[in-house]
């Protein structure tokens, strides 16, 4: 294929021994130029699994740990295999995807590059789900997950819409704060087990 958008799906693995990764490759979709799947596949935890972040991921134990998951080598490799050196390889912020499957191409398209925003401070990105909004006019539900196989589409379709235009579309400002949303950047270590109910307890 001329293009193929890529979108991964990361959970928590590791223990004290071995060391902790926050970035563990759970799964792995890919998509053509018309949204076509190419490559959707659940990868095996490669140590101890902590936390499938199932409300961001879609994710679940059973089904990473179920028959149908393929080893990370055998998913890299099936990815590999979809890329010639022409490839356009399209996704969003690639490189945390291209740290996660352990390789660099070329040419690529960076969805979060694409679309800027309007803001004084440096180094922001759109969520990709305000960019669908915003750009697609596309009602979208924040509180799904973020499934790897309609993120992969979402992304291609963005950057048809883009490439389509004459001109780039214009900055555009960050979407404004719910207000259900809590910072939490400091938690007291003598909160111990407790942390999770005093944090509840701060939100209406």
């Amino acid at each position: 294929p001329m293009a193929v958008a890529i979108a991964t799906s990361m959970v928590y693995v590791g223990d004290a021994s071995s060391g902790f990764d926050p970035r563990h490759l759970g799964r792995i979709a890919a998509v053509d130029d018309h949204g076509e799947v190419l490559l959707d596949v659940l990868v095996k935890p490669r140590g101890p699994l902590l936390d499938c972040r199932t409300h961001l991921t879609g994710l679940t134990r059973e089904a990473l740990e179920s028959p149908s998951a393929v080893e990370y080598s055998e998913a890299c490799q099936r990815l590999l295999r979809l890329l010639r050196p022409e490839t356009l390889l399209v996704g969003y912020r690639l490189s945390t995807d291209m740290e996660a499957l352990n390789f660099w191409h070329r040419p690529l398209i960076d969805i979060a590059l694409l679309f800027e925003v309007e803001s004084r401070k440096q180094h922001q990105y759109h969520p990709l789900r305000q960019i669908a909004e915003h750009v697609l006019q596309e009602e979208v539900d924040d509180n799904r997950p973020h499934l790897a196989l309609e993120t992969a589409r979402m992304i291609m379709r963005l950057a048809a819409y883009e490439a389509g235009l004459q001109a780039a579309t214009p900055a555009f400002p960050p979407k404004a704060g719910s207000g259900r949303e809590l910072q939490v950047r400091h938690i007291p270590r003598e909160w111990g087990e407790k942390a999770g109910v005093r944090i509840a307890a701060l939100c209406p």
